[in-house]
């Protein structure tokens, strides 16, 4: 645990993102809102890191647990490969603004 914490420590919001988007027991959003405490991060960054690694979680969850064809069934294949692109293409944008004001 101390080693994630000093991974998560150097890469601040970035590294709380991930953190919370590993679908495993103690790395959901609670822990993640502590871990931001702890590391004094800004409200809007902790609210930022916490709510995409929490779609990045429910993404890989929702894809694992109906898996790839039941996704593709449920609501098109097309869509589903859209909702990804676009999902990555916010977490690309939400860092490059965060990398831009430090």
């Amino acid at each position: 645990a101390r080693e994630k914490g000093k991974t998560i420590e150097k890469k601040g919001t970035i590294g709380l993102t991930l953190f919370v988007g590993i679908p495993l027991p103690v790395t959901g959003v609670w822990t993640g809102s502590l871990i931001s405490f702890l590391l004094n991060l800004s409200p809007l960054h902790a609210t930022l890191a916490l709510t995409f690694g929490a779609m990045i979680s429910g993404t890989i969850v929702t894809a694992l647990t109906m898996g790839f064809v039941g996704v593709k069934d449920s609501i098109g294949l097309v869509e589903a490969v859209v909702g990804l692109v676009l999902v990555a293409v916010v977490v690309y944008i939400v860092y490059k603004v965060i990398k831009r004001r430090k």
